[in-house]
């Protein structure tokens, strides 16, 4: 049995950043991007738009001495849940997130948090972006608006979300959001107002512009020129003659576009079937000119008098057996790149979907089955295809009863180890939720359980209050209401006191205050003399043992929001874009469990929950809760929910994992975990 530390096990909560607390700080967020490309229309794509104008503003923030953070600084994925959490780990005074609309309306109008008041930090800040923006893009006023949607319900500082203007309206709208001056423009406008909204003496001029923009359609000239465009030629190149850009043109609008200095420039377009056809296109700087190019189709060529003309293609005599070799080879090649083709990029090769709950799919950690399901796998098919059936099928056979688990949906995959792995136990039964009941309402969110699992704390959106409830009656008992107090409380391990960020003594939550369940203050009892982590200022996860401390992490990603299971045994962070992560601190071995955020850890370290959203860069559209066995060394991970219409999320484990606490759509449940 392992020995207990008396230190509570998220004693992440003992990190303190390295921020300087007088700099103002501002955490910035690209909308979309990777996987999710955002809106399109009028041959623009939202997710790099957003980001190129979330750029300009984080050279223009730190250029006036704030402190700026960013969710993302590629084209790459991150869910919503990861953005507010990421946020929230850094404990910045502002968050704004920057959008391009769509929908077939034209205008400008910026979001924050539904319910907020005229006089909270939330709407003031958005109605200096949406006036700032204004002058600078002359569109129409959509307003200030009020929503829920999940980077503004889940962040703990004031928030907004930007919708710059509208990018399948191709004019006037996109005219703005396509020129890379008018880009810096926006930036400069959100600058400006973060700045004065923070009390900063900005510097948030825009360069003057020296760019262009030349953009246009490409489609089947019909004999009518741009009279006529209703053919547009998806797949055609566009090409500046003289230089070395070029493109080919995608989507139904067929639209090319290209940033050039101004000038006179020969744009030509081609495309097999049609002659290949050249405009001259006059770039001024600061603008977006339009320079459509139509293509008419070749002539079909005619015929050389009826002579014969030899077959250029030698004759080959191709043996049956020769034959017969080609098409198996051929066939297995085929089967090959279809199962690439259904293969999910990364490390796992699990997925959330897969019902399957054979484990053969996934890498063994270490030695085990993996070489000899390797070997009857190629054994098998090297038989079928030699027509010896029986043997393939046999083969197929062994590695159907050698290579599943049933029990499990997927296995974490382990990227380092330094000790001998330990012998795995007998398969139990299928995890699974029962006697699920409601405990509070839909205003709260982000319960934490208590060890014992006799009450839960939990906030509301905003996260500047805690409140604790009894999980016997529901019974509520406000603990504070000062600001960053609801984000990630702590439990005393006798479940009878609760450390809290106390936003009134330090904004960006770094002092911590303490109170029993009757809203008394109770003594310190974060501990920095065991097992302990924090995140750096550059997202880093150090661990702290016994006084020496080393970093865990591989630099892959920005890690946040580290905590350490109460026995010492296990550490848990999040990378902002590969998802979680576990470090078994004696063996000093990581594992990816793959995406997933709200991480949660049973107090004797052999159980983790977590949550795994997806969303349509605004709004959840999907969440399951789920759970990995930390004592099975091949980590299989089980979906507790699978619920395609409910949104399962944010669980918190109780100290020996037999029961969870979590949110859906009308409140907080709690449920007992069988298994």
């Amino acid at each position: 049995m392992r020995k207990y530390f008396h230190a509570l096990g998220l004693l992440l909560l003992i990190a303190l950043m390295a921020k300087p607390s007088q700099a103002a700080s501002v955490c910035i967020d690209p909308g979309h991007g990777g996987s999710d490309p955002g809106a399109q229309g009028c041959g623009l794509s939202e997710a790099k738009i957003n980001l190129q104008v979330s750029l300009k503003l984080r050279d223009l923030l730190k250029a006036s001495g704030v402190t700026v953070y960013m969710t993302r600084e590629t084209d790459v994925f991150v869910g919503l849940s990861a953005r507010a959490s990421y946020a929230n780990s850094k404990g910045v005074d502002r968050f704004a997130s920057v959008h391009s609309n769509a929908g077939g309306g034209t205008g400008i109008e910026t979001f924050c948090m539904e319910g907020s008041s005229s006089t909270s930090l939330g709407y003031k800040m958005a109605s200096a972006i949406q006036t700032q923006m204004l002058k600078v893009w002359p569109l129409p006023d959509r307003g200030v608006k009020k929503a829920n949607f999940a980077v503004l319900r889940e962040t703990d500082m004031a928030a907004t979300l930007s919708e710059l203007a509208f990018i399948d309206k191709c004019s006037p709208d996109a005219e703005y959001l396509g020129s890379a001056a008018h880009r810096d423009n926006a930036a400069s406008a959100h600058c400006i107002a973060i700045t004065s909204h923070l009390g900063v003496n900005g510097s948030c001029s825009a360069a003057p512009p020296t760019d262009g923009k030349a953009m246009g359609a490409i489609f089947e000239d019909k004999g009518s020129g741009t009279d006529d465009m209703s053919t547009r030629l998806e797949g055609a190149t566009a090409t500046v003659k003289g230089t070395s850009m070029t493109m080919t043109v995608s989507g139904p609008d067929a639209f090319y576009s290209f940033d050039l200095k101004a000038g006179t420039y020969d744009i030509e377009a081609s495309m097999d079937g049609y002659d290949s056809n050249t405009v001259s296109c006059v770039v001024t700087a600061g603008q977006t000119q339009w320079c459509s190019i139509g293509l008419k189709k070749s002539e079909p060529a005619k015929p050389d008098g009826g002579l014969d003309q030899p077959d250029a293609r030698p004759d080959v005599f191709t043996s049956p057996d020769a034959a017969e070799q080609d098409v198996e080879r051929e066939a297995g090649q085929e089967d090959a790149e279809q199962e690439d083709a259904r293969r999910p990029p990364g490390p796992n090769y699990w997925s959330s979907n897969d019902d399957s709950g054979c484990s053969c799919r996934t890498t063994q950690p270490r030695g085990g089955l993996g070489f000899g399901v390797g070997t009857l796998m190629a054994l098998g098919l090297f038989a079928a295809r030699r027509r010896r059936l029986l043997g393939g099928l046999m083969g197929l056979s062994a590695l159907a009863l050698l290579g599943c688990d049933q029990d499990a949906s997927h296995h974490g995959t382990i990227t380092k180890a330094t000790a001998p792995l330990a012998t795995q136990p007998t398969a139990q039964p299928t995890p699974r939720l029962a006697s699920q009941r409601k405990i509070l309402n839909s205003q709260y969110i982000l319960p934490v359980l208590s060890p014992d699992g006799a009450w839960l704390a939990a906030t509301h959106p905003g996260l500047n209050q805690l409140w604790i409830a009894s999980t016997s009656d529901g019974a509520l008992k406000n603990i504070s209401q000062a600001p960053r107090s609801g984000y990630m409380p702590s439990w005393r391990a006798d479940s009878q006191a609760i450390a809290f960020r106390d936003g009134n003594a330090d904004p960006s939550g770094n002092i911590w205050s303490f109170s029993d369940l009757a809203a008394q203050r109770a003594a310190s009892f974060l501990s920095s003399n065991t097992v302990s982590v924090r995140q750096t200022e550059d997202d880093r996860i150090v661990l702290r043992v016994g006084g020496r401390e080393h970093t865990i992490d591989e630099g892959k990603d920005k890690y946040f929001s580290p905590s350490v299971s109460q026995d010492g045994s296990w550490v848990v962070y999040t990378g902002i874009t590969l998802g979680i992560h576990l470090y078994h601190v004696p063996r000093g071995e990581t594992v990816q469990l793959g995406q997933g955020t709200h991480p949660s850890l049973s107090a004797d370290g052999t159980w983790l929950a977590y949550e795994k959203t997806d969303d349509d860069g605004h709004s959840l559209i999907s969440g399951d809760l789920y759970l990995c066995d930390l004592r099975d060394t091949a980590y299989p991970v089980f979906n507790l929910t699978r619920t395609p219409r409910e949104i399962e999320r944010t669980p918190s484990l109780s100290a020996d994992g037999r029961l969870i606490a979590y949110v859906q759509s009308d409140g907080v449940y709690l449920a007992t975990i069988e298994r």
